[in-house]
């Protein structure tokens, strides 16, 4: 099977403190389950490489992840752009 890995990155933008690990938790548990992920997550940053299945594409694994942002509780964090 092919595999496809995209990298993405998150941002903190409230005026709260934040937690980038208990973030990307609540995060990581709205994705697919047969995705895997890795990650890095500092107070105000989250980085998260993802495996896929090769049918994927990054648009769709982007939407994927903005769609989890949709969380209230994810509300201050922002998706930066693919770069």
């Amino acid at each position: 099977m092919t595999v496809y890995i995209e990298y993405v990155e998150l941002s903190h933008r409230g005026p709260d403190t934040s937690d980038g690990e208990v973030a990307v938790l609540r995060l990581l548990v709205r994705l697919p389950r047969h995705w895997r992920c890795r990650h890095a997550a500092t107070a105000d940053r989250i980085r998260i490489w993802i495996t896929v299945p090769g049918d994927a594409t990054p648009e769709r694994v982007r939407a994927a992840v903005a769609e989890s942002l949709n969380d209230p509780a994810l509300a201050a964090w922002r998706l930066e752009e693919a770069g």
